[in-house]
């Protein structure tokens, strides 16, 4: 059984008691299963079960999911620290409902046409789970219209670990669900669906011309039915007849629950590539400088985009470098409060000199001489102004670093990129979008432009919806610095995602991003991509010398 927990966390409190307690309990256990919102953020808690009594777990759980697993049968209560009490608390029940359908009766239903466009259809099937064994149904389907085009669903029941069918109140075991997906012609009205075994059949469909709302953050957060804000992705169909259905009790009621994330095992050990994208036409944008992350990492990210403060007087510093060479050239980052008045910048490297220099503007960034890799004695030799931050890159130290992002400047003028899709599979593209305001909510289209979204009367694994509107609500507290952006914050980061699933072939798209409404302010575009992928690098090492005798002026 999963548990979605919201932003913020929450501190819960499990009791877990044996269902019959006359039943050997020795070597009966619990696992608990944390999923956070990044494939980095897991944990794992074995918990072994008192035979007499109950097991009670306490533990604060961050945003995400928490799934319970347990090979024998088990009671679980669920509590919430409330101030200095425990209170009851559930996650809120989700329900589906789908249409009995066997060998005595089929199932149709009629679709609406929107302006003689395609029609997006989606069909669940799921079977009741039987203690006999079962091998591959095969479900026939017609669609009506002009077209009559016929063909048979390949289906497998496999038990569900998450989702029941209520029958008088009573949960019975079903299978995991198999979804087709169809963008349907104009001329089909309809479609009949008929199976020589008992299978439920659930159908959904979508206007084509909808572009798919998602508020940000809010609808990151978890599923609420209660929720009236949320804008469902498909909309339930109810079958030819639903009142006769209704009244002869052939609509089951559903008892479903959110499912963890699968992981890719690439992604889990580090393997990925990470694509930071650009505007193909004109473009103008900022370097952002992302403040520390203290989610966990899935890699060592790269000394050269991570930047650590650089305290007044004498500080120790391990400089790194990716690239296997003796010396590396530092970046240093400034931000002031004061452009008029000139600061003097002395640094010295192990007690000698080693770089100096004038600050002027509000900020900048300075490539530094070269310097030796390892362990190193920075002395900042004069005093900064009250106001002003340095920042410096090639450092490994023992806590999270500032990240230097290029984020592309989003006005109504809007932005498009170019996209290419490089595997059959499921991709996900990132925004992260740092409004200009903290006052104002920003409205932003993403839309894919290719031949993907193509009509067809054979079904399919997997639909992606290629036109979506984001309702980015910005941060409290703008808390972000910019680079060459006067001395004025901007607002932590939102992210948002536009998943392009396996049924967009591989190939190359435009991505346009519009700015509908609202308040503008820098957006960055990223891809990771799991796998193992070569690189290659041409490198011209600095001589080690430069770093003990150059000195700047």
């Amino acid at each position: 059984m999963t548990f979605p927990i919201p932003s913020g966390g929450m501190n819960l409190r499990f009791s877990l008691t044996p269902m019959d307690p006359d039943v050997e309990t020795r070597g009966q256990s619990a696992s608990f299963h944390w999923y956070g919102p990044t494939p980095a953020q897991r944990s794992k808690q074995e918990v072994s079960i008192n035979k007499t009594g109950e097991t009670i777990i306490e533990s604060f759980f961050g945003q995400g999911l928490v799934e319970i697993r347990s090979e024998h049968s088990i009671i679980v209560t669920t509590q919430q620290r409330k101030e200095h009490n425990w209170v009851e608390w559930q996650p809120e029940p989700l329900f589906s409902r789908a249409t009995l359908c066997d060998s005595e009766e089929g199932v149709s239903f009629t679709l609406s046409q929107v302006n003689k466009g395609p029609t997006p259809l989606r069909i669940t099937l799921r079977a009741p789970v039987r203690n006999e064994p079962h091998g591959e149904y095969q479900i026939k389907y017609e669609l009506l219209g002009s077209s009559g085009s016929k063909g048979i669903f390949h289906f497998k029941p496999l038990p569900s670990m998450y989702d029941r069918m209520l029958l008088s109140g009573l949960p019975i075991p079903v299978s995991d669900p198999v979804t087709y997906y169809w963008n349907l012609p104009s001329q089909v009205t309809g479609i009949r669906i008929n199976s020589s075994t008992s299978v439920m059949v659930a159908v959904a469909t979508r206007p084509s011309d909808l572009s798919h709302r998602v508020r940000v953050p809010e609808d990151y957060d978890r599923i609420s039915i209660t929720d009236t804000g949320r804008q469902p992705i498909w909309f339930p169909l109810l079958p030819d007849n639903y009142r006769d259905i209704f009244r002869r009790q052939r609509s089951t009621l559903l008892r479903i629950q959110q499912r963890p994330q699968e992981d890719d095992p690439d992604l889990l050990a580090g393997l990925y590539k990470y694509e930071s994208l650009r505007p193909s036409l004109q473009w103008a944008g900022r370097l952002i400088l992302l403040p520390p992350d203290q989610n966990p990492k899935l890699r060592k990210p790269d000394p050269a985009s991570i930047y650590y403060p650089l305290m007044q007087g004498m500080n120790r510093m391990n400089f790194v470098d990716d690239n296997k060479v003796y010396v590396t050239r530092p970046r240093l980052l400034f931000f002031r409060n004061n452009e008029e008045v000139a600061e003097v910048l002395t640094l010295l490297l192990d007690g000698q000199p080693y770089f100096k220099t004038e600050l002027h503007g509000f900020s900048g960034q300075i490539q530094l001489p070269t310097v030796p890799i390892g362990d190193n004695r920075l002395t900042l030799k004069t005093k900064i102004s009250e106001g002003t931050a340095l920042f410096m890159n090639h450092l490994q130290l023992d806590r999270e670093g500032y990240q230097l992002r290029f984020g592309n400047r989003l006005t109504t003028k809007g932005l498009q990129f170019n996209y290419h899709k490089i595997n059959q599979g499921k991709e996900q593209l990132s925004f992260t979008f740092f409004s200009s305001t903290v006052t104002e909510q920003s409205i932003i289209r993403v839309h894919l432009l290719g031949e993907s979204a193509l009509v067809a009367e054979s079904p399919r694994l997997d639909f992606s919806l290629l036109d979506r509107q984001f309702e980015v609500h910005p941060a409290e507290l703008p808390s972000v610095k910019v680079l060459n952006f006067g001395k004025k914050l901007i607002g932590e980061g939102r992210k948002f995602f536009f998943p392009v699933g396996s049924d967009v072939p591989p190939g190359n798209y435009t991505l346009s991003v519009e700015l509908e409404e609202g308040s503008e302010g820098y957006l960055i575009l990223s891809r990771i991509t799991p796998g193992t992928f070569s690189t290659h690098n041409l490198i011209r090492e600095q001589q080690q010398q430069e770093a003990s005798n150059a000195v700047r002026k």
